[in-house]
C-alpha cells in the first residue's frame, strides 16, 4: 500500500523546513554580527561584584593591566593566546571555561559562567585612550634623540618563548651562574625602526667581564625583537634574581619582606588592624622600587592601602595608593579613581 502525503500536508512540512533553515540562518547571522563587534583590542577598565559594588577590591583584577585581543577563532589575554568560538547565546567558549558577554554602549562586559562574583568592564583601545589621555604615548630623550617609550600600548614584539632575563642567560654563561644566587640589573636600549638594537646601557654599571659578555649576547637576542610602531623605541628591561635565603641582604629589606608576608596573612584572614601594625612598622624603610616592586613591595603597598580602607582611614589609604603608582599605572589607577579625592596624575 502506497503512503501518500496530501498536498496541504506537504506544503506544511515544506514551510516548517524553510522556517527552520531561516531561523538557523538568522542565528548564524546574529553570531557573525556579534563576533565582528567583538573583534579588536579591549582594555580592562574596572571590575565590580555581581551586585555592582567594589568588594572585588580584594581581587588582583580590580586594578590590573588586562588586555584582550579578540580575533576570529582566537583570544589573546595579555601574552596568553587560546582558541575561542562565539555562539548566538552571547558565549565565548574557551578551552576550559566559558565567558558570557554583552555589549553596553562602549563597554564589553564579561562574566565567567559558573563564577558570578566578578563582572569585567572593558573598552576598545581607541576609546580607552580617548577617555583616559594619561595613557597617551610617552617619549624620553637619549643623546638628543626623541624616543617612544615602550608601554602597554606601544610594545615591541618579543618572540622568544622565554622572558628577557631567561633569554639573556641562555646566551650568557656568567649570567646563568648569577641566576643561582642574587643579581639585579636594568638593561636599557634603543630598538630602531629597522629592528636593530643600539645604545645599550646597564644600570648599575657592570664589571668589565660581565658587560662584555652581555654585549655579546645582545645581538643574539636582537633576532627576537620586532618594532612595528614606526618609531625608534626606548626599551627598559630588568634582570632580577632574588634569593630568599640571602643572608647578606640589607636587614631592613629583610624586615620589610618578613613584615609584609606576615601582615598579608593577617589581612587575608580579615584582621586588618593587626596587619597594619606590621605594615606601619616598616613603611619608612627606603627601597629600590625597580628591584623589589614586582617581587613584593607593590603588593605590600596595595595591601596596606586596602587595610586602611577597611578600618575607614581613607586619607592614609590614598597615601599608600599614590605611592603604589599614578593614574597611568594599571596597578594603582582604580584605587585612586574610586577611593581617592585627588583624581589627578602625580
Amino acid at each position: 500500500m502506497k503512503f501518500c502525503v496530501k498536498p496541504a500536508l506537504r506544503s506544511y512540512f515544506h514551510a516548517i523546513v524553510i522556517i527552520a533553515f531561516s531561523f538557523i540562518s538568522f542565528l548564524n547571522n546574529i553570531t557573525v554580527a556579534q563576533e565582528n563587534k567583538l573583534l579588536g583590542t579591549w582594555i580592562l577598565d574596572y571590575a565590580l561584584d555581581s551586585e555592582g559594588g567594589f568588594s572585588t577590591v580584594h581581587s588582583n583584577m580590580f586594578s590590573a593591566e588586562v588586555i584582550y585581543t579578540i580575533s576570529k577563532g582566537n583570544i589573546k589575554i595579555n601574552d596568553s593566546s587560546q582558541k575561542a568560538n562565539y555562539d548566538s547565546f552571547n558565549n565565548i567558549n574557551l578551552l576550559n571555561r566559558t565567558l558570557y558577554y554583552r555589549l553596553d554602549g562602549d563597554y564589553l562586559i564579561l562574566q565567567e559562567r559558573g563564577s558570578p562574583d566578578q563582572v569585567f568592564y572593558l573598552l576598545k583601545d581607541s576609546v580607552f585612550l580617548k577617555t583616559y589621555p594619561e595613557f597617551a604615548s610617552k617619549y624620553e630623550e637619549r643623546n638628543g634623540e626623541k624616543l617612544l617609550l615602550q608601554d602597554a600600548f606601544n610594545k615591541a614584539q618579543f618572540t622568544s618563548s622565554l622572558g628577557f632575563a631567561e633569554t639573556m642567560s641562555y646566551f650568557s654563561p656568567e649570567l646563568k651562574k648569577k641566576a643561582k644566587g642574587e643579581f639585579y640589573c636594568e638593561v636599557e636600549f634603543v630598538l630602531d625602526t629597522n629592528n636593530k638594537i643600539r645604545d645599550v646601557k646597564f644600570i648599575p654599571t657592570l664589571d668589565k667581564k660581565m658587560e662584555e659578555e652581555f654585549l655579546k649576547a645582545i645581538p643574539k637576542i636582537n633576532d627576537y625583537y620586532f618594532n612595528y610602531t614606526g618609531e625608534n623605541m626606548l626599551i627598559k628591561e630588568t634582570i632580577n634574581y632574588l634569593s630568599y635565603t640571602n643572608k647578606k641582604r640589607n636587614p631592613e629589606i629583610e624586615k620589610l619582606k618578613d613584615n609584609f608576608f606576615e601582615g598579608e596573612e593577617l589581612y587575608r584572614n580579615n584582621k586588618p588592624e593587626e596587619a597594619l601594625k606590621l605594615f606601619e612598622e616598616v613603611k619608612d624603610i627606603e627601597i629600590n622600587r625597580n628591584q623589589y616592586g614586582g617581587l613584593f613591595y607593590d603588593d605590600y603597598l596595595k595591601s596596606m592601602g586596602i587595610c586602611y580602607l577597611l578600618v575607614n582611614k581613607q586619607e592614609e589609604a590614598c597615601v599608600a595608593f599614590y605611592k603604589l603608582g599614578t593614574l597611568s599605572d594599571f596597578k594603582a589607577r582604580n584605587f585612586l579613581r574610586f577611593f581617592c579625592s585627588k583624581n589627578q596624575d602625580k
